[in-house]
């Protein structure tokens, strides 16, 4: 990229920009600096990376990251694939391609034409419907599991039993006509080891099998084949052909001691993210949420940063995550329609805490038969319980421990919708070991949990109000609008 970086030829990417603005700073650090981005649609295949060292100076000398006059700027974490597809049978096509997985678990999405397509499922998607866009009590009986030859590796998503969130598994394989799952992450802490899915509230997915409508596809990882159901009438040769790299579009990575400072984000549209449903293993104190420290921005170790006027939609996990030490850094007038995970979370470092009032998955596996009671084999690795549930404090120090968590952060004017519809126990704004940050002025609507959940009260001095949170709770029970837990 020999670009100058001016209209007339202007970078290529981000990544240019920022090293740019890294050489100019080491003579001329009092500046501000505006990388304005011109309309298109921007595949990040690899997360944009900032650090202490792209930081501006004070509040005169920012560094901003924005649509050029209000263009339409779409940045994703996806990659454009050249398909050469052939015809399988009927309707549906396959082209090869090797591909890696995060985790080796397959992503829920891809796209053609910019159109975001699902992974084979029982039942089939049906759109809008509620939950999960569609269950089926039967979607682990003998009788359909006994017609799976690619149930190794498949995965079952389903309410908790006492939906208070959701449950999500990888499949073993099917002995004696009987699926065996492995339970790899659950929103919700309640029941600990106890929890199960539930009975009728469930689907299946990637599976070759249950490929069977137009707009799925499914990936054999053993012959490197994508296989498509093509719809009547698609010239898939013609086509475009995109698959999402990571969870994280954009990241800052400060710490209290070395923070990213005075870096903003105004104007952008961010979609198509990998899901992190498999990586939701942090069970957070007091309370009973989980969640994974990745959102389609990760914000680490900020201080007076600004993520304004951005859209979200089609993100495989949380929208926007603060986490560890934030300070005076603010979320605002931005949309999020699409998420399937939490809108935004604010969350401190456990280290912040004092005792240990949270769940430990640990490395031991059970495996029991439960085909009598539920139709499964499970295997699952073992939680402790919080040391709450046992015995005493033995730390009656107020404060936190250190200050590795958001504080006097603000989130204002949001608009929040449609929300954790694949992860149930989601909130619109979720706040966990973090003290004194102002929500207001945001409208929250239209998910399946709360609008707002505080966590737990560590360490308390939040400022909510002026909000406007209705139609919640749709998908799971014993919840509201607004929640918090009295368990400190």
């Amino acid at each position: 990229d020999n670009n100058t970086g001016s209209k007339e030829s202007p970078f290529l990417t981000l990544e240019r920009a920022k090293q740019e603005i890294r050489k100019i700073k080491k003579t001329k650090s009092k500046q501000a600096f505006v990388v304005y981005i011109r309309e298109g649609d921007y595949r990040l295949d690899e997360t944009f990376n900032l650090y202490p060292e792209d930081s501006g100076i004070g509040s005169k000398y920012t560094v901003t990251y924005k649509a050029y006059n209000d263009e339409n700027v779409t940045l994703s974490s996806t990659k454009k694939f050249n398909a050469q597809w052939t015809k399988y049978n009927g309707n549906i096509w396959r082209t090869k391609l090797s591909l890696s997985f995060d985790k080796g678990f397959v992503p829920r999405h891809i796209w053609i034409n910019d159109e975001c397509k699902s992974v084979a499922r029982y039942p089939n998607r049906v759109e809008d419907l509620r939950p999960f866009e569609g269950v089926a009590k039967d979607c682990l009986s003998k009788e359909r599991a006994s017609k799976w030859k690619t149930a190794n590796g498949a995965y079952v998503h389903g309410m908790q039993h006492g939906k208070w969130g959701s449950m999500h598994y990888r499949m073993l394989g099917v002995i004696d006509s009987t699926p065996h799952l492995e339970l790899v992450s659950t929103n919700t802490t309640t029941m600990y080891n106890n929890a199960q899915l539930h009975p009728t509230d469930r689907f299946v997915e990637n599976v070759f099998e249950e490929l069977d409508a137009a707009g799925e596809w499914y990936y054999d990882r053993y012959t490197n084949y994508l296989y498509y159901y093509a719809e009547d009438g698609m010239d898939l040769k013609s086509s475009t052909l995109e698959i999402p790299q990571q969870t994280s579009i954009i990241r800052f990575n400060g710490s209290h001691d070395e923070p990213v400072k005075y870096i903003s984000f105004e104007n952008i549209s961010f979609r198509k993210s990998l899901p992190s449903w498999y990586k939701t293993q942090e069970h957070l104190p007091i309370g009973d949420y989980a969640i994974n420290r990745e959102g389609a921005i990760t914000i680490e170790g900020s201080e007076n940063c600004k993520i304004s006027n951005c859209k979200f939609s089609e993100i495989g996990g949380n929208g926007i995550v603060l986490s560890n030490y934030n300070f005076k850094t603010i979320v605002e007038k931005c949309h999020f329609d699409g998420v399937e995970a939490n809108g935004i979370i604010l969350v401190g470092n456990r280290s912040a805490m004092r005792d240990r009032p949270w769940c430990d998955v640990t490395d031991n596996v059970k495996t029991i038969s439960l085909a009598k009671e539920r139709g499964y084999i499970l295997s699952y690795r073992i939680w402790n319980e919080p040391y709450r549930e046992t015995e005493q404090s033995k730390d009656w120090t107020p404060g936190p421990k250190n200050m590795d968590f958001p504080h006097k952060c603000i989130v204002r004017d949001n608009l929040i919708t449609r929300i954790g519809e694949l992860e149930q126990q989601a909130a619109g704004i979720l706040l966990s070991m973090c003290s004194e940050n102002t929500i207001s002025h945001n409208s929250i609507y239209d998910l399946p949990r709360a609008g707002i959940c505080i966590n737990d009260g560590s360490w308390g001095g939040h400022v909510v109000e002026f909000n406007d949170v209705f139609h919640t709770v749709l998908c799971t029970a014993d919840h509201g609008p607004f929640n918090s837990w009295g368990r400190d």
